[in-house]
């Protein structure tokens, strides 16, 4: 309790003094335009030195995806992680999990997603934007940044428009799913304020071919609302979230266990999980005449709870966190400027099931870190460094880490070093070509640490390791685009040398008779891959093709696990004359994946036909109908989890999405 009281009195410190350097600015500095938020700075993406890709609301909503993961992995590079089709988790180059950060509202997320069975957990609704940072940017967000960041942004209302309000419905073909959602927001003279309301719920999705997967079902529930209050040089966001979700998973067993009940049911009384999540956090922006002070904090309240099927719960598991960063912006001169940016984050995860898999435990993070930014004519430079503490410390809990047990109760704290050289070059309106030197680090998580249970959902016994290092990676990346007024181009590689790479791996033991025993160990280990993509475009056609692979292996020559096969999307696409008409027609390939990890088994190559258009009636409604896997193949994703169970199941079949959304 000392060390927290120590770091939240320096962190308070930190802030106080920057606040007082900004007492002297004037408020003359009007707020930065509506760029990209993730990175160094609020920039375009021409002149940031980082590899991000964004997608807008509306970019989900025709993607006609059942969750939010599911729209993500649309993105070149991105894949999902998936235990049917509510549990998934994205998979950026390779990397998922605690490698790649999750940020709501540029504040880090942590909702024990470092089991595999646990997946994201997020809906779209009330999502204005997602911004994905490819390779490592520790530097900016400390541990877990070492594959990615994920920033998810709140919608926010049309600054034309005084008042306004929408009401949706989507209806799913191979889930009979619905979802519904509504919100208000307006501008006010002082700022502005949203509010929005949504619920889904699934019934079991049906395999390719129309087998019905039993208790694959799911639904969420959520309510969001924002106000924002911009008064001169200070302007002030609070942000409050609640999301309740019910998820059904596949047991080896759940086949014979479970009765079939009727095609359309929803209920859970087989396995399952419940998450309840609750999030407020507030955004502080002091413009002053020569800098700017970013201050955001916020509270996270996420509640776990699992049925293993017996009506009653076994798993209890409570994580609060207190995650925060300060970013003070300096102009030094003409060309150059100042970024420094302090994070940090306290996390205290506590057990109250009957079933324990993670030891009760405190966790702590700090970064700081200093970067110069230099934008010459068409030339940006940036270069920095920061260091990053994360300390752990576990304590007794029951049936884990007590005296008769193996794994003890233990503190460990870590310090890292970390350092960012990147370049952005626009040597013409129509080019830009990016290079990004980076590290990064990620520490090893609780369950990796000091897990001692049985997992039912994927079929082992794990045990922690408590002597593991921190994993370190230097990551290479390489892009150039050229955008012109036909043909948009562009190619991405990339090269991630893993030091320390931590692995789950069978100990060739059984325990509990039919579970295997799996322990944690690490090896130096390398990614490589990259994406590319070429779009064609006339005023009212676009044809558009990405490509994106990756590899990955272990120093030894052993494949790395969850490593997506290549994937080709070809997509022609129209816009009408008329207001809001579009249609397309879209072809994805994956190709065969025939490196599989230890435990994974080699996949087939596959094709996916997909299609949609919609359009707007009047002023005040429109419509729009998507579908995915319109030939109703059957097909492996190489990283579903259901294909490596002792009864596989393949990935979903057909599925129809008709959307209408009213405007008021």
């Amino acid at each position: 309790m000392k060390k927290i009281r120590l770091l939240a009195l320096l962190a308070a410190c930190c802030v106080a003094c920057s606040l007082r350097s900004q007492q002297a600015d004037s408020s003359s500095t009007r707020a930065l335009g509506e760029v990209l938020v993730t990175g160094v700075r609020e920039e375009s993406m021409r002149n940031n030195t980082l590899n991000i890709s964004a997608i807008d609301r509306r970019d989900i909503e025709r993607s006609g995806a059942q969750t939010l993961c599911n729209a993500l992995a649309r993105i070149p590079g991105v894949a999902r992680l998936g235990t049917g089709v509510g549990i998934a988790k994205p998979v950026v180059r390779g990397m998922y999990g605690n490698r790649v950060l999750v940020l709501l509202n540029s504040l880090k997320f942590d909702n024990q997603q470092w089991q595999d069975e646990y997946g994201l957990g997020l809906q779209d609704y009330g999502v204005g934007r997602v911004e994905l940072i490819k390779g490592p940017a520790s530097i900016l967000y400390g541990s877990e940044a070492v594959g990615g960041v994920i920033n998810i942004l709140e919608e926010r209302p049309d600054p034309a428009l005084r008042r306004q309000g929408d009401a949706g419905i989507r209806l799913f073909s191979n889930t009979l799913g619905i979802g519904a959602d509504a919100g208000m927001a307006a501008n006010t003279a002082h700022g502005w304020w949203r509010l929005r309301a949504g619920a889904d719920s699934h019934a079991d999705y049906n395999e390719g071919g129309g087998e019905r997967v039993l208790n694959s079902r799911f639904g969420n529930y959520a309510l969001k609302a924002t106000l924002a209050r911009e008064n001169g040089r200070h302007h002030w966001h609070f942000h409050f979230a609640s999301l309740l979700s019910n998820f059904g998973f596949i047991l080896g067993d759940t086949t014979i266990r479970l009765e079939r009940d009727g095609r359309f049911s929803r209920g859970l009384s087989g396995p399952h999980h419940t998450v309840l999540l609750n999030m407020f956090s507030v955004q502080h922006s002091v413009f002053g005449e020569r800098s700017v002070l970013k201050i955001n904090a916020g509270l996270q309240s996420n509640i776990r709870l699992e049925d293993e099927g017996g009506g009653s719960i076994s798993l209890n598991m409570h994580l609060n966190s207190l995650p925060y960063n300060v970013q003070w912006i300096r102009p030094l001169d003409r060309h150059n400027e100042l970024i420094v940016s302090h994070i940090g984050a306290l996390e205290n995860n506590t057990n109250y099931g009957g079933r324990i898999t993670v030891p009760d435990a405190n966790l702590i993070e700090e970064g700081l870190s200093v970067l110069l930014r230099r934008k010459t004519g068409r030339l940006v430079l940036e270069a920095g460094a920061g260091l990053t503490d994360k300390f752990i410390q576990t304590l007794e809990t029951r049936s884990v880490n007590t005296p008769d047990k193996e794994l003890r109760p233990f503190s460990r704290n870590r310090l890292t070093a970390n350092a960012l050289l990147g370049m952005s070059w626009n040597p013409a309106a129509t080019w830009n070509l990016k290079s990004t030197l980076a590290t990064g680090f990620r520490a090893p998580n609780l369950a990796e640490l000091s897990s001692d249970g049985l997992h039912e959902g994927i079929f082992r016994y794990e045990k922690g390791t408590p002597g593991l290092n921190n994993e370190q990676n230097l990551n290479l990346d390489f892009g150039t685009t050229y955008s012109g007024k036909v043909v948009t181009a562009g190619i991405s590689v990339f090269v991630n040398r893993f030091f320390d790479y931590i692995f789950l791996a069978p100990t060739g033991k059984d325990t509990l008779g039919i579970f295997p025993l799996y322990r944690y160990r690490q090896d130096d280990a390398l990614l490589w891959g990259g994406e590319a993509f070429c779009t064609l475009k006339t005023s009212v056609w676009q044809w558009a093709n990405t490509f994106s692979c990756v590899r990955g292996e272990r120093d030894t020559g052993t494949p790395l696990p969850f490593i997506p096969a290549p994937r080709w999307v070809t997509r022609v696409s129209w816009t009408g004359a008329g207001p809001g008409v579009w249609a397309y027609v879209e072809g994805e390939y994956a190709g065969s994946q025939d490196r599989p990890a230890e435990d994974e088994s080699p996949t087939d190559a596959w094709f996916l036909l997909n299609a949609g258009f919609g359009c707007r009636v009047g002023k005040m409604l429109s419509l729009s109908l998507t579908g995915r896997n319109l030939l109703d193949r059957r097909y492996f994703d190489h990283i579903s989890r259901f294909k490596n169970y002792p009864v596989p199941f393949y990935d979903q079949g057909i599925d129809l999405v008709l959307s209408a959304r009213l405007y008021f």
